[in-house]
């Protein structure tokens, strides 16, 4: 079995756990935010996640990589 394909059935199985969620594809132009997340997570010596309140740099991020996507 293929290591994407594991990581979506781990996920499918994760996500039973809440009782809303939304999977939304999006371009590797509009991939800013997620590029910015990630080297900062690496440095984390814990695991963390956020369900609600996103940090500032985060939120202008998304903004921005959405005025990308669908733009006004």
């Amino acid at each position: 079995m293929s290591d994407i394909r594991q990581l979506t059935i781990d996920i499918k199985v994760l996500a039973r756990q809440f009782s809303f969620y939304r999977f939304t594809h999006t371009g590797r132009a509009c991939s800013r935010t997620a590029r910015a997340i990630v080297p900062r997570g690496l440095q984390l010596q814990y695991d963390r996640s956020w369900a609600e309140d996103a940090h500032e740099f985060v939120l202008q991020l998304a903004a921005e990589d959405r005025r990308f996507q669908d733009p006004p």
